[in-house]
């Protein structure tokens, strides 16, 4: 992975931003389509969570939901608003704002509810099970979430939160 010793905060904010692209592309465009007796149904993330809801499991599709949609948008979200209020202070040779602080003291417990290994891990072995039942044809969606997966996992070892606060207190050049 990244070395963090190396990693500056454009390198970071970069991260954070090609995440958001994959993110939008993941959930924009189907995981997989399956075929079966002359019908094609695509099939989406958040048409998954909807699936269980109207199927009697809100509890599963409020928990898909939570972890496979909002929690990583509000992680993208929130490094992308920490680091470019970095940027811009530093590039305006003041120090960083000190409510950046307690925005970086949120992203610390969104870390383990962000599902998207396990997610991605079980939609594999989903489709390889259904694929007895119909065909299946996989999403470019399945993609991007296997590279947001890793670009999740390069930001994070790019800004752990020793050095967000080292970026923050080093004083701007």
């Amino acid at each position: 992975m990244l070395r963090t010793r190396r990693a500056e905060p454009d390198l970071a904010l970069g991260l954070a931003l090609c995440a958001l692209v994959l993110f939008a592309v993941a959930n924009a465009y189907p995981l997989a389509t399956l075929a079966a007796n002359g019908t094609m149904r695509p099939a989406t993330l958040a048409g998954a969570s909807l699936a269980l809801y109207h199927n009697g499991y809100p509890t599963i599709a409020l928990l898909v939901a939570f972890t496979t949609i909002l929690v990583p948008l509000a992680q993208i979200l929130g490094f992308i608003g920490v680091l470019g209020t970095l940027l811009h202070a530093r590039r305006r040779r003041r120090r960083a704002p000190a409510a950046l602080l307690a925005h970086i003291r949120l992203l610390g417990p969104l870390r383990p509810w962000t599902m998207i290994e396990v997610f991605l891990l079980g939609a594999l072995v989903a489709l390889s099970k259904l694929s007895s039942m119909a065909q299946v044809i996989p999403g470019g969606a399945l993609l991007a979430y296997g590279l947001l997966m890793l670009t999740l996992a390069a930001l994070w070892s790019a800004t752990p939160g020793e050095q967000l606060w080292h970026w923050i207190e080093r004083p701007p050049a």
